[in-house]
């Protein structure tokens, strides 16, 4: 699936799963600059990820979504943090 992912493209992968990453950036920052670039880091992350992903799911993206808005709200820096293989499940 990560050789597909990556033909396949960012904007095929921001438009099925990038409503659902933004609705919950929104949710979480109240920023709707912040939401935006944080739901575009969640894509490329994802896409980028060195993790093995066999099968992308909106879990996974909604769960990310969380993480880099966490790390945003705490540090001030927007998926600026590598994510060691056990942060999440894919």
């Amino acid at each position: 699936m990560i050789k597909n992912m990556k033909n396949n493209g960012f904007y095929e992968i921001y438009n099925k799963y990038g409503p659902l990453v933004l609705r919950r950036c929104r949710a979480l920052l109240k920023d709707e600059d912040l939401a935006r670039q944080a739901a575009q880091a969640v894509i490329i992350h994802i896409m980028d990820s060195p993790i093995q992903i066999k099968e992308l799911c909106a879990g996974l993206f909604y769960d990310m979504a969380t993480i880099i808005c966490y790390e945003k709200s705490v540090d001030g820096k927007l998926g600026t943090k590598s994510f060691e293989k056990d942060s999440f499940t894919a």
